[in-house]
Order: C-alpha cells, then structure tokens, then sequence
C-alpha cells in the first residue's frame, strides 16, 4: 500500500501518482491520498491519476490511528497481485 500526501517535501503525491500512471506496471499498487486538502479539484485530479481511495486527515490523533488502523485491516484482506520487480 502507498500513502501519500499531496504537500510532500521532494514530490507530491500527485507528481507521485503521475509517476505510477506512466508505470503501469506499478498501477496495481493500492495508493491512498491523504491529506488536508478538501479542495474538489485535488480529489478529483488524485482519483484521475489512479488513487484508489482519498481521506482529508483528521484533525485528532485517536481519529488519525483509526483510519490508518482500518486502512491497514482493510488492505490486508484483499487479494493483490504480485508486484513487478521494477516497483
């Protein structure tokens, strides 16, 4: 599972999805934004470019820890595909 951020220090988490779309090798890896922004047009931009699901972060830490607690139950109950090497 790939998490990201959209306001990450060296690329974003939309220049990161970007880099996965023109790997469609990597595509099968399940990637979740999130994030601060509410803004439609970066939830419509990450669920273009391939994110599979997009969360605006919580702003308690006993919310933070359930959603990445639920992410990480959810996502190791699904059947995934083995990734290439080059990922």
């Amino acid at each position: 599972m790939l998490i990201l951020d959209l306001k990450m220090p060296n690329l974003t988490g939309l220049e990161v999805l970007r880099w996965v779309k023109e790997h469609p090798e990597c595509c099968v890896i399940p990637t979740i934004i999130v994030t601060n922004s509410r803004e439609p047009q970066d939830v419509r931009e990450a669920y273009t470019l391939g994110a599979n699901a997009y969360f605006v972060k919580p702003s308690k830490l006993e919310d933070t820890q359930n959603l990445f607690k639920n992410l990480q139950a959810f996502w190791s109950m699904a059947e995934l595909p083995e990734l290439p090497a080059k990922c």
